[in-house]
């Protein structure tokens, strides 16, 4: 349950960006109203760096954890953000396609919800963040674009839990 203030029920998009594959949800009144699951995973970004830099994919996964924690030198930033900017209209557009596809939703909330360890990556949600790629989605209000986060689950905000982990506490949570 997430524990943010809301003044009335839960209506947010929430993206899990797995390894494989990213999990969308439409959440109204506090509830799923719709789902999709999207193929394309954090792997997918690992995999574009692993061609790009001449990486195994197993280095590729360390540079692109490294790059979304700005540890690497800047033209290894710079080859890996120029790498992103190729990929991220791909996975936009699957985002626009899975969000469209979800049948009885007229308008969708305006708050997205960012979690998974593809959620790392900055590209990601300031990509996310442009209105310009969904224009074309009956989205109410003004887009508003973050990491899920622990406080928002009511964990402590100690820098050990990210993003990355809340798919799996919340699914522990629901197990309780």
């Amino acid at each position: 349950m997430l524990k943010k203030n809301y003044t009335g029920a839960l209506n947010t998009i929430l993206l899990d960006i797995g390894g494989e594959t990213t999990d969308i949800a439409v959440i109204f009144g506090g509830g799923i109203t719709g789902n999709r699951t999207l193929g394309l995973g954090g792997r997918f970004f690992s995999q574009i760096i692993s061609e790009r830099l001449g990486n195994s994919i197993n280095e590729a996964e360390l540079k692109k954890i490294s790059y979304g924690e700005k540890r690497l030198p800047e033209d290894q930033l710079a080859l890996i953000s120029e790498s992103l900017k190729d990929l991220i209209p791909v996975f936009l557009k699957g985002l626009e396609v899975g969000l469209s596809d979800i049948e009885g939703i007229k308008l969708l909330p305006s708050e997205i919800l960012i979690s998974g360890g593809g959620s790392l990556l900055p590209d990601v949600v300031k990509f996310i963040s442009d209105p310009a790629w969904s224009h074309n989605l009956p989205i109410k209000g003004e887009l508003k674009v973050r990491n899920l986060m622990p406080p928002d689950l009511g964990l402590p905000s100690d820098n050990i839990l990210g993003p990355e982990y809340l798919p799996a506490i919340a699914i522990g949570l629901l197990n309780l």
